[in-house]
Order: C-alpha cells, then sequence, then structure tokens
C-alpha cells in the first residue's frame, strides 16, 4: 500500500431501506442517579449500561446498533475501556460479527470526572 492509499474498511453497514436510524447521543458513565463512579473500568461499563437502556426504550436490540463512536479520556483509560467493551460486545454479540466502531483519545471531557463518552445509532424496523 502506497502513502495516502486507503483501503475500504472490513465492516460495511448498510441499513435496510425500511429501517428508521435513530442518533443516540453521548453516553457518559454516570447512573441514573447522577453518580459518577471513580474506577474507570466501572464507568466504562456504566456508559454500555446506559446504551443498552436507551436502545431499549426504542425497542431495539443489540443487533440493531449501527456504528458506534466512542470518546476516551486519556490513553491511560484504554485497557478498562476495552475490557468493558470486550466483555459487553460478547453479549450483545454473540456470534461476533460486531459493527464498525470508532474511538478517539481525547485530552479531556467537559466534565474532568468522565473518562468516556460513547454514541451512535441504532435502525428501527418500520414494519
Amino acid at each position: 500500500m502506497e502513502p495516502g492509499e486507503h483501503r475500504a474498511a472490513d465492516r460495511q453497514v448498510q441499513p435496510s431501506p425500511t429501517g428508521q436510524l435513530v442518533f443516540i447521543s453521548g453516553q457518559v458513565g454516570n447512573l441514573p442517579t447522577g453518580e459518577i463512579f471513580d474506577d474507570p473500568y466501572l464507568q466504562a461499563e456504566q456508559i454500555f449500561a446506559n446504551f443498552t437502556a436507551l436502545s431499549s426504550e426504542l425497542a431495539a436490540g443489540a443487533d440493531r446498533i449501527v456504528r458506534p463512536l466512542t470518546f476516551v479520556a486519556g490513553s491511560e483509560n484504554l485497557p478498562a475501556f476495552y475490557q468493558a467493551r470486550d466483555a459487553t460486545y460478547a453479549r450483545w454479540f454473540p456470534d461476533g460479527v460486531y459493527p464498525g466502531h470508532s474511538l478517539a483519545v481525547v485530552s479531556a471531557p467537559a466534565d474532568p470526572r468522565l473518562r468516556f463518552e460513547i454514541e451512535g445509532y441504532v435502525r428501527l424496523t418500520t414494519g
């Protein structure tokens, strides 16, 4: 591969023309009470729990998740995020087929207690 040359992604998502995409905006690692865990692994687990709760409210399972995007505050938090993501994905996608997932390491979120944020789309069926 030459410099500047790009390969096609190994996973592409093409939503059904009979489905509607709903955007789930940035979910962070807070509990419903507003409490935020200090432990990065627990905070990462909570972002997936919050994303799952919103997907469930839309009557959409994990198989309907399309291209999550995650922001991680500092590379030192990556191991905790990967551990929580891998455990969650094993439950969400037991067949091992995952949607594309983008991740960016950022210097800091707006709230310094937060270490992670995730957003993405959920595809709904329309009948």
